[in-house]
């Protein structure tokens, strides 16, 4: 005598859920976030440097711009006036 067992019809949790028929809140952040109209560099650095309160950036990043500044004008016609301010 062998019985049969009859698959018992799926219920439907509130907790799981479709993955292909539901998007996740993450899929949604993430949506949201390319949707989004893209911020400068400068922005991002001064909202970066304003939430994780990390103001000795600013310093370093003006001091390697002047730097990077005296090198390019150094190799132009400018360098003669640069030599003078030195």
């Amino acid at each position: 005598m062998s019985t049969v067992h009859e698959p018992t019809p799926k219920t439907t949790d509130p907790k799981t859920t479709d993955p292909k028929t539901t998007e996740s809140s993450a899929e949604r952040e993430l949506a949201n976030e390319a949707d989004r109209e893209a911020s400068g560099i400068v922005s991002e650095f001064c909202q970066f440097v304003s939430e994780s309160g990390k103001w000795w950036l600013i310093p370093v990043l003006v001091s390697l711009l002047t730097v990077a500044a005296f090198v390019v004008l150094g190799s132009s016609g400018l360098s003669p006036f640069l030599y003078s301010l030195f």
